[in-house]
């Protein structure tokens, strides 16, 4: 039987042994299972001693008893090895006690795992400590566990390790070149001009380290590809964090080109003309006037020269040509000119009309003419060979202009004719004069202008009248008509007896009952007037009458207006009907209401004028509010006819000083009842008081100090009324 067993809750097997004794024993078991020999014991989990007692008995009845202790005991710790830990894990170093992202969490299970009890019992791991040593680059990170089994024997010190550091390059972008830079391009391996160099610290600004270090750019390359005219610059670089992990083939593009026009100068700005023959002038090449031909890319040869229009354009006057040159990137240089100077070396022929008109006509006989242009002159149709010639027959007419050179011109000029004659008639509003037709209308006809031979359009007296038309050609025509005259005399008429008329005023004389009968009225005999003019009457004794101016009529009677003489005396007063009961009722300050009176009243209608409107009523009396100086007029009626105008000027008196101390109601406030907008200012241009309802002499809430204030007031008809205002303090 084992004497020491490890704690299992199992069985182990325990023979007892018989010496002695007469065979065939029979066998009783404590603490065992089982009646033979050979049992089997029962060990518990847990740490302790087990008794096993057997009583033996043999075939003589005879019994031997004996008992024995198991230990249950367990004193050697676990055996094992620890599970091995994740190298080269990509992660940043954290701190002393934290693992790094990436690392797995202390698993006892997994910890355990590797480990055994020789009691072959469970075995627990547990962690004892964390720890991180190194840097972001290069870390370990060690988890301390120890091992125990079910008895607490331990297994201390026992360790997984995880190694790693930053595995991961920088990330981002890279700045952004700049583009369309004006530059010649140089070398597939330098920059043109322009081109920033290569910046580290700029290049490294778009990137990040994972682990927060610092990243540095470095430049492994640079490449220029094209030509001037395009041409593309790339700087390659790597960006690198702390822990030496690139991030490679990075790339900030300029690109650019030749931008700049050509420049050059002349050698002068005229040239002459080419002679192509047959009196052809042509525009010379002028590539020869260029100097100075410059440019930032292209090579002075190889600038492509361009003149606008281009040689061998033919010519007829002087002609400016524009010159450019361009480079090989197409760049236009700023245009200069040259004049190629024609000289006029071809005539050329111009007839001068001197008459002004192509037209033979009655009035225009001939037309004179005279060629210009050349040395010499030749006219067809028998005109001769001198520059002047006289037409007097239809027909084209050429001259041929030769100049010194023998190079001709030929100008021509078509005269044609218009010798028509008018046709001239006379049409009139009767052919016989009368008492009753005084005068005749004498209307011409005809197509040109009229003039009239004997008399006017217009005939009083019997006779013979011719009429001439000329026409536009000058062609003239006349017509003639006779008229006769009856002197029978016409009857006498009433004249009518005109209405009242106002003393020195403006009537209008009453018409006769024949309204086709010429008549002309008289004042007094003297100053005959046409029918319904207006005269005025000068006194009461007046009278006037009407004659007939034609030998047919006569009238003699005579009549006088009634005068009515005008109203005299008026006389206007006024009165201060809104002053304060101490206050004379003649005075008026600015704001208050007068009302005006005439002297005379139940006259009609009074015709007032308040210096600014009139106004037409029935009252003889005017009420208006002042704010200056106004003159007051009105003129009454007396049965239709105008008074002699009344007037009055009614003064508006400003007030100069206010007396706000003493509060005694007399010049307390500085005109409170105008109602206008007021500004007041002390004499240091300061804004003392702003408002529509006067001023009461304060300042700020207290009395004004004493002294002369300046004010500003808007008046309601939009004047300003400017003046100064005393501040007085009464002792």
């Amino acid at each position: 039987m084992p004497t020491t067993v490890c704690p299992s809750a199992n069985a182990v097997s325990v023979t007892a042994n018989v010496i002695g004794g007469t065979a065939s024993y029979t066998y009783a078991w404590t603490g065992a299972t089982g009646s033979t020999a050979n049992v089997s014991v029962t060990i518990p989990a847990t740490c302790g001693n087990v008794n096993v007692k057997i009583d033996i008995t043999d075939a003589k009845g005879c019994t031997a008893t004996n008992d024995a202790d198991i230990t249950v005991a367990d004193n050697v710790a676990p055996t094992g090895t620890a599970p091995a830990g994740t190298n080269n894990i990509n992660a940043c170093f954290v701190n002393a006690t934290t693992m790094p992202v990436g690392v797995p969490a202390f698993n006892p299970t997994a910890a355990a795992a590797g480990y055994t009890d020789n009691c072959a019992g469970t075995v627990t791991a547990t962690l004892t400590g964390t720890s991180v040593t190194g840097n972001n680059c290069s870390w370990t990170g060690t988890y301390t566990f120890k091992v125990s089994d079910a008895c607490g024997n331990e297994l201390t010190n026992q360790t997984i390790v995880y190694t790693g550091g930053d595995k991961t390059a920088p990330t981002g972008t890279a700045p952004s070149g700049t583009t369309n830079i004006n530059a010649c391009f140089v070398d597939a391996s330098t920059m043109p001009l322009g081109v920033p160099a290569f910046a580290t610290l700029n290049a490294a600004t778009g990137y990040t380290d994972n682990c927060g270090g610092t990243v540095t750019a470095t430049l492994t390359g640079t490449t220029v590809t094209g030509t001037n005219c395009s041409w593309t610059g790339t700087y390659t670089f790597k960006v690198s964090d702390a822990c030496n992990n690139e991030l490679t083939n990075q790339t900030i593009v300029y690109t650019g080109g030749d931008k700049s026009a050509p420049t050059f100068g002349l050698s002068g700005t005229t040239a002459n003309p080419d002679e192509a023959g047959n009196c052809v002038f042509e525009v010379p090449d002028l590539e020869s006037l260029v100097i100075s031909k410059a440019d930032n890319c292209t090579a002075a040869g190889s600038l492509i020269y361009t003149q606008t229009p281009p040689a061998g354009t033919v010519i007829t006057a002087d002609q400016v040509v524009s010159i450019t040159l361009t480079d090989a990137c197409g760049n236009v240089s700023a245009a200069q000119t040259v004049t190629v100077q024609y000289g006029n070396p071809n005539p050329t022929a111009n007839i001068t009309n001197i008459t002004g008109t192509t037209i033979l006509t009655c009035a225009t006989t001939s037309i004179s003419v005279t060629a210009t242009g050349g040395g010499t002159y030749a006219w067809d149709n028998g005109l001769g060979s001198a520059a002047a010639a006289t037409i007097t027959n239809t027909g084209t007419y050429t001259v041929t202009v030769t100049a010194a050179n023998g190079c001709t011109d030929t100008e021509s000029i078509t005269i044609t004719d218009d010798k028509t004659k008018p046709t001239a008639g006379i049409t009139p509003s009767g052919t016989e004069l009368s008492c009753s037709v005084p005068s005749i209308t004498l209307t011409p006809n005809g197509v040109g202008s009229y003039v009239w031979l004997d008399g006017t359009a217009t005939i009083t007296e019997p006779g013979d009248y011719r009429l001439e038309v000329t026409a536009a050609n000058g062609c003239k025509d006349t017509a003639t008509v006779t008229i006769t005259k009856d002197n029978t005399p016409n009857t006498k008429l009433p004249l009518n007896k005109p209405a009242s008329v106002c003393e020195n005023a403006a009537f209008e004389l009453p018409a006769l009952t024949d309204a086709d009968t010429y008549y002309e009225y008289s004042i007094n005999g003297i100053d005959w007037l046409r029918l319904n003019d207006r005269m005025r009457s000068a006194a009461d004794n007046h009278w006037y009458r009407v004659n007939s101016s034609l030998p047919c009529v006569h009238y003699s009677d005579s009549v006088k207006p009634d005068i009515v003489p005008p109203i005299t005396g008026l006389i206007l007063e006024y009165e201060n009907i809104s002053a304060q009961s101490h206050q004379d009722k003649e005075m008026v300050t600015p704001g208050q209401t007068v009302q005006v009176k005439l002297n005379m009243d139940n006259l009609g209608n009074y015709q007032w004028n308040d210096g600014k409107k009139d106004t037409t009523t029935v009252d003889n009396t005017l009420t208006i509010r002042l704010y200056k100086d106004r003159k007051i007029t009105v003129v009454a009626d007396n049965n239709g006819c105008p008074s002699e105008p009344a007037e009055i000027d009614i003064p508006v008196i400003w007030p100069t000083a206010i007396t706000p101390y003493t509060k005694d109601g007399y010049n307390d406030d500085f005109i409170p009842e105008i109602n206008c907008h007021i500004i007041i200012f002390n004499r240091y241009g300061q804004k003392v008081s702003e408002g529509n309802n006067g001023w009461d002499g304060t300042y700020r809430g207290a009395l004004a100090d004493p002294g002369t204030y300046m004010y500003v007031v808007n008046l309601p008809d939009g004047e300003v009324k400017k003046g100064t205002i005393e501040v007085v303090k009464i002792k």
